[in-house]
């Protein structure tokens, strides 16, 4: 079975359907680790971070802040050019949020 196919995050979504942005950064994560032979708190001693965080960006339950995406790409000798994406989601996530909340600015 592809490895791929066997990480949860993977299976939440169905055929077909676009991964959220967390989720992405997850797998992709999740596949570097996989490279590595890392487990979730080797790669977390790595990269400098607590375990429970880092399994939180893997899982896809937060987005890292650029900075964050940055040190955590780091242990596998990649640079950060994905930070933009991640400004540019983060933007998109607010405006959803705000859309569906309603401007409270003219309470």
């Amino acid at each position: 079975m592809d490895k791929q196919l066997a990480h949860p995050n993977l299976k939440r979504g169905g055929p077909g359907r676009k991964r959220s942005p967390s989720g992405q950064i997850g797998t992709l994560l999740d596949r570097l680790m996989n490279e590595k032979g890392w487990n979730i708190r080797q790669y977390a001693d790595q990269a400098g971070f607590e375990y429970q965080r880092v399994q939180e960006y893997v899982s896809g339950k937060y987005i890292p802040r650029p900075e964050t995406l940055t040190k955590l790409l780091a242990p596998f000798g990649l640079q950060a050019q994905l930070v933009p994406a991640v400004i540019e989601i983060r933007e998109i996530e607010t405006n959803r949020l705000i859309e569906t909340l309603g401007d409270t600015s003219k309470v």
